[in-house]
């Protein structure tokens, strides 16, 4: 994986949420998340790539999909979707992190994106 990190060639981008929403609305401990439509297309475009390029070196695992958001909190409440004024930077460099349920997060690394 690491191997594959460092050849990812995608330039810097702006990352952008503007949306309150919930995640794991069956779970009884929720995330409350801030995510957003467009502003986070360069998000998406470097987790394409990265899993693009991971399966065609070779390694397996599930179909990982994604949806680029930041977790606020864990709780127990619920929230119906809703707006709140974008909170926005340029994204300069990448970190791959390991994430097991109920392990700590563990950081395999770190790489710039090209051109920053």
């Amino acid at each position: 994986m690491r191997r594959v990190a460092e050849r990812i060639s995608q330039a810097p981008f702006k990352v952008s949420f503007d949306e309150v929403a919930t995640f794991a609305q069956g779970a009884e401990r929720r995330a409350l998340v801030m995510t957003g439509g467009d502003g986070v297309i360069g998000a998406a475009r470097l987790h394409e790539s990265l899993d693009r390029d991971i399966r065609a070196h070779g390694l397996r695992g599930g179909r990982s999909s994604c949806w680029p958001h930041m977790t606020l909190l864990y709780d127990r409440c619920r929230t119906e979707p809703f707006s709140v004024r974008p909170l926005s930077w340029r994204v300069t460099d990448f970190v791959l992190v390991r994430s097991v349920p109920r392990e700590p997060y563990v950081v395999l690394g770190r790489w710039t994106l090209a051109g920053s």
